[in-house]
């Protein structure tokens, strides 16, 4: 019995043993899910794909076989895999949340947002919630996407960015009042937590929805609160940006003492404030510290910035001879700035100046550098080297931007648009701070039709991102081209916001676009009653002719602001319609204009720039006695290089009142040797030639300072009286052994066609600096000039021989002697310098245009030649020298009858 019991004991454990082991075996996706934990993925797939298409759709199925599908790069198919799941099962989050990360593996930004709005649905969160307004905001879906945010914040709980998004999502859509109400919630909810950008974004808002007594509260409030300097400079940043630099300066004064005694905060706020519009304070304050040689080398570069932003050539030739400093640590695209306005100027020297200054390592890092100074400096690989440059895509864009300028200002077109065609290439990879420095090139650049026709493009084919920035810059260049129809139908459609069409607006006066910017201005002020845009349909009227509508608004405007922009209207209105208007009202707006000028000549406070902006507009229309009478009042103080004392003068036409001929000749007698030879100029300028011979003669020629002799002896020359100038002449550089005054008695001298002292006293200047090439120059030119054909040969060779560089005329004239000696090669060679030199000049005047032409001649281009003169000849400026030099030029190729008609029909042909 007991034996049978065992064996239906062990039969049973047997069998659930059996049973057992079948319910702990793995399944097949329980398999499959193994292989993959053990990393044998291409298995698993196999494994799991048989599963599915023997019809197993479970979740146990699809999610790691989608995953696999993933690891294989089969992203379509883990799409239609999930789709179909999400379809049978259209409640599971977290399937819906997995095929939302395929949809952005696979870039369908429409099918991701689909999904994330039914995720929505489904689990409501801040998070989708935030993200759906992002996307919303991305397609331009402005009304769903403020729908969000107006939910986010009801419902959940928002960021500060939340309002701030709602915020500019409310304004940029006209619902004024509800974003001034949305800010104000938002500081009653975060108080004094909010950042700095959101309270810089804050005052904007307000000031741009016409609360401007909020923005300011803001701005003091927190600037005061968050006791930081840096707060209180972006802050009053903001202000000072929307015109209130009173309230601007009030935040800054508490920490205005920080700048005297921390060099690296100091180096900041110059920063800002050039940053911020206040270059001309930084510049006073960074100006009075080179003067004085105290300036820290840590701000020459924005000074150096500052002299290149005022295109002050000058101020940057003297910084360049101070040895002090140390260029190289100036950024190489501040050195660019540089070169582009010594190249406008035509100060091409100084580009080798800063050439000495640069290591060469320096310049090798920065090649567009090089390749620019090479340009200005009229090196001979100057054009090629920055063609290599424009051409190439691996130059930056702002390298770009500035050595396309400076082509432009070298007069160099091709290369200029080998620049433009350069952004064209790679319109594709820029960013919008670069579209924003293109569009302000092809304004530098002159060449607006282009910039229209490369945003236009963009404008077309770019939709989506940056749309926005691109028809903001697409509306400016539509503007000044003259589309004024096409932008005043985009800005009803559009209704971009208020600071783009400030932008427009600010372009449509610049360019004259009478409908744009009446448009613009109506529509800013209709949108905000501010006084800034009741200004902009002043000056809007003003630009359409609608002169005396625009001067009921600025007869409005004056009452309440007295700056110089309102006052500078109000004067233009009242000038034109003096001109304009019929009696009896023209003499009503003139007796309103005369009223207006002398009150503001009475205005305590006027400083005496006000004081001449009032007598220049008194001399305009007539009112010259009064116009005299205040210059001369700003004159009676002033030292003897004063503008007042120059306008005085000119005002007089050298003829003045006998009581003021007495107080000029006081002033000169009793100035102290410093100035009194400037008060001789002034008596020159008022006609007193005779009366300075007098008085040199009365105290002794030799009594008196160079200064003075040198203008004793201009008069002499003037006068023609070379009896007497010529000893003097002889004697002064006989005994001078300063270089630059040698100089000057040559051309003295030279002036005065007394060629053999010229000649002597260059000599003496050779003599005394042998390496003054300028001395031999001018002694192979007096030659020329005398005939002395020999003797130039002589002067030009060593000329050449030392000097580096030449300018056009010194080719010109020895290619003509080495033609006359029959070396036709080496002329040919100097003929085709002067040409290109010519060719890099910006501006070239009509007698250096000649010049050209006759160069063009001798250099076998008469096709040329002979186009040029007939252009040259049909300018107002054309001389019978410049009609002879062309017939000469005929007559000398054989072409008699052209020659004929040349001289005698006073055309060209």
């Amino acid at each position: 019995m007991v034996g049978r019991l065992f064996y239906v004991w062990v039969f049973s454990l047997g069998l659930v043993g059996l049973i057992g082991s079948y319910l702990i075996r793995p399944r097949p996706y329980e398999l499959a899910y193994m292989t993959m934990q053990d990393m044998q993925f291409e298995k698993a797939l196999k494994q799991f794909s048989k599963l599915k298409e023997e019809g197993d759709y479970s979740v146990k199925v699809v999610m790691p076989l989608s995953k696999l599908y993933l690891q294989y790069g089969k992203v379509d198919e883990a799409i239609d895999l999930m789709e179909k799941f999400v379809k049978d099962h259209p409640d599971n989050v977290a399937a819906i949340e997995q095929l939302g990360v395929y949809y952005q593996y696979a870039q369908r930004p429409g099918d991701y947002l689909r999904n994330l709005e039914a995720l929505y649905v489904l689990q409501p969160s801040d998070k989708v919630l935030r993200e759906l307004a992002n996307i919303y905001n991305f397609y331009g879906s402005y009304d769903k996407q403020i729908a969000a945010l107006e939910q986010l914040i009801a419902k959940y709980k928002p960021t500060e960015q939340d309002f701030v998004n709602l915020a500019y999502m409310y304004a940029s859509q006209g619902r004024n009042k509800e974003a001034v109400i949305l800010l104000d919630k938002m500081f009653a909810k975060f108080s004094y937590e909010v950042s700095d950008d959101t309270v810089e974004f804050a005052i904007t808002r307000y000031m741009d929805l016409g609360e401007e007594d909020k923005a300011i509260n803001i701005a003091s409030e927190f600037a005061s609160k968050k006791k930081s300097v840096e707060s209180a400079i972006r802050f009053a940043s903001k202000l000072y940006n929307k015109g209130r630099a009173d309230m601007a300066m009030e935040i800054l004064k508490p920490y205005e003492k920080e700048s005297g005694t921390n060099m690296a905060f100091f180096a900041r706020y110059i920063e800002l404030q050039i940053d911020n519009g206040q270059k001309d304070v930084a510049y006073e304050r960074l100006k009075y510290m080179a003067d004085n040689h105290i300036l820290p080398q840590m701000v020459l570069d924005r000074y150096v910035f500052l002299l290149a932003d005022r295109k002050s050539s000058a101020e940057i030739g003297v910084l360049l001879q101070d040895n002090k400093y140390d260029f190289n640590q100036v950024l190489a695209t501040t050195l660019l700035d540089v070169l582009y306005v010594v190249s406008l100027q035509q100060q091409n020297q100084q580009a080798q100046t800063l050439k000495s200054r640069l290591d060469p390592a320096f310049l090798g890092r920065y090649p567009a550098l090089d390749a620019a100074i090479k340009l200005i400096g009229h090196d001979r690989d100057g054009v090629a080297a920055c063609d290599r440059m424009l051409k190439s895509d691996d130059l930056n864009e702002l390298e770009r931007i500035k050595l396309t300028k400076i082509a432009y200002a070298a007069g160099q077109k091709e290369l200029v648009t080998a620049g433009l065609n350069g952004f064209t290439r790679t319109q594709g990879s820029i960013n919008k701070e670069q579209m924003f420095n293109i569009a302000e090139l092809y304004f530098d650049v002159k060449r607006p039709e282009d910039g229209f026709a490369y945003f236009n493009n963009l404008k077309q084919n770019k939709p989506g991102i940056y749309q926005r920035e691109i028809e903001h810059i697409w509306a400016l260049m539509a503007t000044a081209v003259g589309h004024e129809k096409e932008v005043v139908e985009w800005a009803k459609q559009a209704k971009p916001q208020n600071l783009v069409l400030v932008d427009i607006f600010g372009k449509s006066l610049e360019y004259q676009r009478k409908e744009i910017a009446l448009y613009v201005a109506n529509a800013l002020y209709d949108h905000a009653q501010t006084f800034q845009y009741r200004r902009f349909v002043a000056d809007a009227l003003l630009l359409n002719n609608r002169n005396e509508e625009a001067l009921v608004i600025y007869q409005e405007l004056v009452q309440k602001d007295q700056s110089q922009y309102v006052l500078d209207g109000y004067l233009t209105v009242l000038e034109r319609l003096s001109k304009t208007a019929q009696e009896p009202r023209k003499s009503e707006i003139r007796e309103e204009l005369h009223h207006y000028l002398l009150a503001k000549l009475t205005k305590p406070g006027t400083h005496e720039a006000g004081k001449r902006e009032v007598a220049y507009a008194l001399y305009e229309h007539g009112w010259n006695d009064e116009a005299e009478a205040i210059f001369f009042e700003l004159a009676k103080n002033a030292k003897p290089e004063s503008s007042d004392v120059a306008q005085l003068l000119y005002l007089w036409k050298g003829k003045p009142k006998p009581d003021r001929l007495e107080w000029l000749r006081e002033r000169t007698a009793s100035a102290d040797p410093k100035e009194k030879s400037i008060w001789y100029k002034r008596l020159v300028e008022a006609g007193q030639r005779d009366y300075i011979i007098e008085a040199v003669n009365q105290t002794g020629y030799w009594n008196q300072s160079r200064e003075i002799r040198d203008l004793y002896l201009e008069v002499l020359a003037e006068k023609k009286q070379y009896s007497a100038l010529r000893p003097l002449l002889v004697k002064e550089i006989g005994q001078e052994r300063d270089i630059k005054r040698l100089a000057r008695l040559s051309q003295i001298a030279q002036g005065a066609d007394l060629g053999d002292v010229a000649e002597l006293g260059y000599n003496k200047l050779l003599a005394v600096a042998p390496q003054n090439y300028e001395a031999l120059k001018e002694l192979a030119l007096l030659n020329y000039y005398r005939g002395g054909y020999t003797a130039a040969n002589r002067y030009f060779g060593e000329y050449f021989q030392k000097a580096t560089q030449a300018d056009h005329l010194t080719h010109f004239y020895y290619g003509d002697l080495l033609d006359r000696d029959f070396k036709t090669s080496q002329a040919q060679q100097h003929y085709h310098a002067a040409l290109d030199t010519i060719n890099s000049l910006a501006h070239p005047n009509v007698e250096t245009l000649s010049i050209k032409g006759q160069l063009l001649f001798k250099t076998g281009q008469e096709a040329d030649a002979i186009r040029l003169y007939n252009d040259l000849l049909s300018r107002p400026q054309a001389t019978p020298q410049m009609r002879a030099d062309f017939a000469n030029l005929l007559m000398n190729a054989g072409r008699y009858k052209e020659a004929e008609h040349v001289l005698f029909s006073r055309k060209g042909f």
